[in-house]
């Protein structure tokens, strides 16, 4: 399946021109099947998810900087997501604010050259007109690998060494400038 257009996650099906609640189970099952399709098959189109406001934030709990719009294909290209295998094992929506839904999403992803890695993330998908959503909120953690302490990055796809993200470098910066 390719990426949606710019900016659009599924149709608001469950939605009606006289303002009938939207049927979060449903937007969300469509949405969460093209997201990770997606993700597993063409990850530098996942910014096609998002939109002008959008922000995400992906990685493990001590690397995972809030990246604006602009940023956002440079930061799925981080992570290494080509050829990611998605295991969803809880999908829960709720309606939210201004028509739209927040999305709950948990499971494992396995990189071909790794061990499966347990995830959490959370979508605002927002209203978008008659268009469908755009996801305005997308925040992804990364439990630490197996025998890893809490806080390490996550294993690269290339090969699956551990390499700090440079929210961790940057990080690591500044606590060194404040101690000195």
């Amino acid at each position: 399946a390719g990426a949606p257009p710019e900016g659009a996650a599924p149709p608001a099906e469950g939605a009606s021109a006289q303002g009938k609640p939207v049927d979060a189970a449903r937007v969300a099952a469509q949405f969460v099947h093209q997201y990770y399709t997606v993700m597993a098959n063409n990850p530098s189109e996942l910014h096609r998810f998002h939109g002008a406001q959008s922000l995400l934030s992906h990685g493990s709990a001590a690397a995972a900087p809030e990246v604006p719009h602009q940023g956002i294909p440079a930061a799925v290209a981080e992570q290494g997501y080509r050829g990611v295998t998605p295991a969803i094992e809880t999908l829960a929506a709720q309606r939210g604010s201004g028509g739209g839904v927040l999305v709950l999403v948990a499971g494992t992803l396995r990189w071909p050259r790794g061990e499966p890695r347990r995830f959490t993330q959370t979508f605002f998908l927002a209203k978008q007109g008659e268009k469908g959503f755009f996801v305005l909120n997308d925040i992804l953690r990364l439990e630490p690998a197996p025998g890893a302490p809490a806080g390490e990055p996550q294993a690269r796809a290339a090969g699956g060494a551990e390499a700090p993200a440079a929210g961790q470098q940057q990080q690591q910066q500044q606590q060194q400038q404040q101690q000195q």
